[in-house]
């Protein structure tokens, strides 16, 4: 891969695209304010992502997410680990996670979305993530209310996940 300039806020189009076989990227800390709409389409061997640390906003996420033919993590199956903490994330009832972000993501077992400013989630966000055992929400930023404040289909303190052994949503506080 030709290296990224330091702190380069942008990453070209097809960055990655001849490397099929990438498993891992770790794009922490770089200043990254944009990601162009289906960066890792050709990537389908991603197992982990951190973007950790960046200047990304939820605009990025949903315009990834819609664009062309999927989004962001659509052709991610493999993926285990993805992290977008500390990074300008907003997620309320006017500007919320693409419900989708996640859907295809069997296998994924850690999300970090700590030290952004989340209040909501979709009550869905995680419905295909059986797998997903570690959920990182800290941080002053993720101000999180009591439930009365929160919107129909939204949690705010707190999140169900599906169950490995049942199957079953559980409820964590």
């Amino acid at each position: 891969l030709p290296l990224l300039e330091p702190f380069q806020q942008t990453i070209p189009a097809n960055y990655f695209d001849t490397n099929i076989l990438l498993e891992e990227i770790v794009l922490a800390n770089n200043g990254i304010a944009a990601l162009p709409a289906n960066i890792f389409q050709s990537n389908p061997n991603l197992k982990i992502i951190n973007l950790a640390g960046n200047k990304l906003t939820t605009d990025d996420l949903t315009v990834s997410t819609h664009n062309l033919n999927g989004g962001l993590l659509k052709h991610l199956t493999k993926l285990t680990r993805f992290d977008i903490s500390d990074n300008d994330i907003t997620a309320d009832p006017t500007s919320t996670l693409p419900i989708d972000l996640f859907a295809n993501n069997l296998n994924i077992a850690q999300i970090f979305l700590g030290n952004n400013n989340i209040t909501f989630l979709s009550a869905h966000q995680f419905d295909n993530n059986r797998l997903l055992n570690r959920l990182g929400m800290g941080g002053p930023f993720n101000t999180f209310r009591t439930r009365s404040t929160c919107t129909i289909g939204y949690y705010v303190t707190q999140i169900f996940l599906p169950s490995i052994e049942s199957g079953q949503a559980v409820y964590y506080a």
